[in-house]
């Protein structure tokens, strides 16, 4: 009888522990289904504040830290690569996120200057580094030159491009990528990335591009751009290749690539008419799922943005991006490997390092006010200070008037023989950044004018019993 009496309390106890558990497991599943354009987190973070973005309905306030995102990120989405895409307030946050392998294969970013296009970026990639370091590999096309000059001698980074003049090389790089992995899948008998076993070996390489029309601007024309992106877009996704594309609008760009696109997110735009081209559902629908149109997101508040996936009017949610402190960027980086040098630029690396660059100097300037008179005065440049002022930063790049100086743009022309990028010579260089990129780039310029100015010379040497009369 006792034994019965224990049976039956142990199957009842049984009972509502399934009991309890079930409930906890709709509970996640509702806060779940309300919460992301796809695969959704669970919102189990109490919020600083109850406060909502006015006018972006359940765009919160104050959003959760870069660890708080990582934390929340389901590890069972975690081998689909999972990227946050913003939060939801309420009585508890809801993250949004997407997955890039089985959900949203290319992700366009649309909004205003100043609406957070690079901080929901860079957000997205450091998740993603740090969550899937030894399956991802990063291309990041800037051309601004510093916003991502931190992320340079980083081993996840496959490709920096910093500069306007490195951004044509870059795409033909990725280009060629894509070639290349089309082989190694063929020869393993895969139809697609996904089937491939070694994903170290091919790490799924996500391509963020910071603004699409410089992109045009490196390749000549919008025509030829658009000739590059839409067949890289539609096979790329085979290959194991993720784009996620910022621009200000996509209404300046053909519809073609654009199919491509699986996930919209978009940011403030000034004009009703700029809707549908940046989310891919007109206004009216975007308001009946209960979205805010891109023309009506508060334009002052940056990271605010809809997000919308395929067509599916039940897939719109308006978020808020977390803001990745200069300090949270830092600190992430570090735990990131760095890159090993190239075993051609080992030596110019070391030689750079050992002897730190004399960024500082006295350089000759017009005295104000006597234009064209010839006569100067001595200008000295602040190495601790980013405000220099651009003339005098041209100065300190075509001015070597020290033999520290001369001996400090031999070791660049070195270094950029060897391979190494701009940014990555900057940053070995320190001290002001603005200086060191300067100083730089005119290197860089000047080796580039003297194979420009050998390659015409070599045009014109005709050889002698070849010469036309």
């Amino acid at each position: 009888m006792n034994e019965l009496v224990s049976i039956g309390l142990l199957a009842a106890l049984w009972a509502l522990l399934w009991l309890l558990r079930r409930r906890w497991t709709l509970r996640r599943a509702g806060a779940a289904a309300a919460s992301a354009p796809s695969v959704d987190g669970v919102g189990l973070i109490k919020p600083q504040s109850l406060d909502l973005v006015p006018g972006a309905l359940l765009a919160p306030v104050h959003t959760p830290s870069l660890v708080e995102t990582i934390n929340e990120l389901p590890e069972a989405d975690l081998p689909h690569f999972a990227v946050p895409v913003g939060w939801q307030g309420g009585r508890w946050y809801n993250l949004v996120y997407a997955c890039l392998v089985g959900d949203a294969y290319h992700i366009l970013i649309t909004g205003q200057t100043g609406c957070g296009k690079d901080m929901l970026a860079t957000w997205m990639l450091l998740t993603l580094a740090l969550c899937k370091r030894d399956e991802v590999a990063l291309c990041i096309i800037d051309g601004k030159g510093l916003d991502y000059a931190l992320w340079s001698r980083k081993r996840v980074v496959w490709r920096l491009a910093a500069e306007p003049e490195e951004i044509a090389p870059a795409l033909a790089a990725l280009t060629e990528e894509r070639r290349r992995r089309g082989a190694i899948l063929r020869a393993a008998g895969a139809q697609r990335w996904e089937e491939y076993p070694d994903r170290q070996a091919l790490p799924l390489l996500v391509v963020y591009i910071a603004e699409l029309s410089l992109l045009a601007d490196a390749l000549g024309s919008v025509a030829k751009l658009e000739a590059w992106l839409n067949p890289e877009l539609a096979s790329g996704r085979a290959f194991g290749m993720r784009y996620i594309i910022a621009t200000q609008t996509a209404s300046n760009f053909a519809m073609r690539w654009r199919s491509q696109i699986s996930l919209h997110i978009a940011g403030y735009q000034p004009s009703a008419s700029q809707d549908e081209p940046n989310t891919g559902l007109t206004t009216a629908a975007l308001r009946a799922a209960r979205g805010v149109p891109p023309s009506e997101l508060p334009a002052s508040v940056p990271g605010v943005f809809t997000a919308v996936q395929g067509r599916d009017a039940n897939m719109v949610r308006t978020v808020r991006a977390s803001l990745v402190t200069r300090e949270e960027l830092r600190s992430a980086l570090a735990w990131l490997p760095d890159r090993p040098p190239t075993a051609q630029g080992e030596e110019v690396l070391a030689s750079l390092l050992a002897e730190p660059a004399e960024v500082s100097v006295s350089v000759s300037l017009p005295s104000p006010g006597v234009a064209g008179s010839g006569s100067s005065g001595d200008a000295q440049m602040d190495t601790d200070t980013d405000t220099t002022d651009a003339n005098a930063l041209s100065s300190i790049a075509s001015a070597p008037t020290t033999r520290a100086q001369r001996q400090q743009r031999r070791k660049i022309r070195k270094a950029l023989d060897a391979g190494l990028t701009v940014t990555d010579i900057a940053e070995i260089i320190g001290g002001n950044r603005n200086a060191a990129f300067a100083l730089v780039r005119s290197v860089a310029a000047e080796l580039e004018a003297e194979r420009a100015a050998a390659a015409a010379q070599a045009e014109d040497e005709v050889p002698a019993g070849r010469k036309v009369a």
